[in-house]
């Protein structure tokens, strides 16, 4: 009877732990649960990555290619000059995120996305086959102070590259 208990309690210890260590990267989401779909607004927490369901492919010959969701991750601020509101300013500003795109344990690198009146296409950067847009970063700043970096959230649209 004690052999069967120690078995019990060993499996469940295993399970435990595989369960805990299941995570591709430090602080991602858990795999196999997309938190995000292509084509949609995802809004952006500052360093808190953001799993996202890649569109289904033709296969491959490696089932783990197409099951390999992307994590998106807003790295930082580079710049926010907006011209905060009730200020009346010669110029609009601009503001400057970092955002990093990983494919399973592949990095497929880090892009700066720009927002500024008039240049749409400072937002929008390809990378590994995925395009990214900058929609929106909030807050937008106010007169009355600066805003902590933890405070900013971005929101960006994924979409699969039409591009060679």
């Amino acid at each position: 009877m004690k052999n069967i208990w120690r078995l019990v309690l060993a499996g469940t210890m295993a399970a435990v732990l595989g369960f805990s260590c299941a995570r591709a990267l430090p602080g991602a989401p858990s795999a196999g649960v997309p938190d995000a779909v292509l084509d949609q607004p995802v809004v952006l927490a500052l360093n808190a990555p953001v799993a996202i369901a890649p569109q289904s492919q033709e296969p491959s010959g490696d089932p783990s290619e197409a099951a390999m969701p992307l994590i998106l991750e807003f790295r930082q601020v580079n710049q926010d000059s907006r011209c905060p509101e009730t200020v009346t300013c010669v110029w609009p500003g601009q503001a400057r995120v970092v955002l990093t795109l990983h494919q399973g344990e592949v990095n497929l690198g880090e892009v700066e996305l720009v927002l500024q009146p008039g240049n749409a296409a400072a937002a929008v950067e390809t990378l590994g086959g995925y395009t990214m847009q900058l929609t929106e970063l909030s807050p937008y700043p106010q007169a009355s102070g600066a805003i902590a970096p933890e405070a900013y959230q971005a929101t960006v649209v994924v979409s699969q590259s039409t591009m060679p």
